[in-house]
């Protein structure tokens, strides 16, 4: 009986230590919080908690917040403070569990009533399965199915040259890719021309109006244009028979008429001045000469010796060229002009 009940102690004793030790009531592991928007499906109590796949700890206690979610994670492993939580599932349909990520520079660990925060929980199968059904629902299923058949038919044998078709792409990529750069700016000189286009559009289609008015009035007068065309044959025909009869007189009249020409050239500056002096001198005349009667000043001057041969020698000297003397306002009396023309006695009395 004595060892009985020994025997009882005995499996009693074991069956506490084995549910402490199960319930890690002599573990030291280290409690946290851990905050995230949602922890979603398939996560509760006692799920794994990893750093690079290997278990450091569990969740002991999950509650909803107004917030979210809070989990308290035991970790029996030292755990870097500066870690990000992340709520990842073991496989598409699995439970989840807590993936802890450590920062590339280690600082202190985390201590008994520390808090981490989790940005947000992965997808979950639910979530892609409700946002695809409005898309199944909205494409018809027959439709789909005779796409996809149509399309398996169109690849059967063919893998070998979509296959090299794809290599050909990939390589014709490649070699487009350092180009890349000219081609964005190509394409933005594009955007420009094309804005400078699309402001001058207006003006163009105006000229296209125009010009199709111009088509239509052309058309309506037709008659007339081809008889001007015929006018201007004709005009044609004779300006050629003049030009064929004429044509050693033309060629030489240039010849003839080049130094008189040249000459003009040389004094056209003073044409002018010489036109605004008449001007000028035309009211003098109608004063002069505008009620009928001539009114005259009489001026006696010594008159001039005749010609003495030895004496006066005709020259061509005077290499002044083209001047205005004054016009069109001279000054009066005129100081007169001394001309290199070979003459003594008459360069007192010139232009007096």
């Amino acid at each position: 009986m004595r060892y009985g009940a020994a025997l009882l102690a005995l499996i009693a004793a074991f069956t506490a230590v084995t549910a402490a030790a199960y319930l890690k009531v002599f573990s030291g592991a280290t409690t946290v919080t851990l905050s995230a928007p949602r922890a979603g499906l398939q996560l509760g109590p006692r799920a794994d908690v990893k750093i690079r796949g290997v278990l450091v700890g569990e969740v002991t206690a999950l509650k909803a917040t107004a917030g979210g979610a809070e989990l308290t994670l035991a970790l029996d492993q030292p755990v870097d403070r500066a870690s990000t939580a992340r709520l990842l599932p073991k496989t598409v349909f699995g439970e989840k569990y807590v993936d802890l990520v450590p920062p590339a520079t280690p600082t202190s660990e985390l201590r008994d009533g520390d808090r981490l925060i989790a940005p947000a929980a992965a997808v979950e199968v639910a979530q892609v399965l409700d946002r695809l059904l409005p898309l199944l629902r909205s494409i018809h299923p027959e439709r789909l199915a005779t796409t996809l058949t149509a399309l398996a038919t169109a690849l059967e044998g063919r893998g070998a040259r979509t296959g090299a078709t794809l290599d050909k792409a990939e390589h014709y990529l490649t070699r487009l890719t350092p180009h890349l750069p000219a081609i964005r700016r190509d394409i933005t000189a594009l955007a420009d021309v094309t804005d400078l286009y699309g402001q001058a559009a207006p003006d163009l289609l105006r000229t296209l109006a125009n010009s199709a008015a111009l088509s239509r009035t052309i058309t309506g007068r037709e008659a007339e244009i081809d008889q001007l065309a015929r006018v201007v044959t004709r005009s044609a025909g004779k300006t050629d028979a003049l030009l064929t009869v004429n044509e050693t007189g033309l060629v030489g009249l240039q010849h003839v008429s080049r130094p008189a020409l040249d000459l003009a050239a040389r004094y056209s500056p003073t044409v002018p001045c010489v036109f605004q002096g008449l001007d000028r001198l035309r009211p003098l005349l109608d004063e002069a000469f505008g009620d009928g009667r001539v009114k005259a000043v009489l001026e006696l001057v010594r008159p001039a010796p005749p010609y003495r041969e030895g004496a006066d020698a005709p020259a061509y000297r005077d290499t002044r060229g083209p001047r205005c003397y004054g016009l069109p306002r001279p000054k009066v009396p005129f100081p007169g002009v001394r001309f290199a023309d070979g003459t003594q006695d008459l360069a007192e009395l010139m232009l007096r």
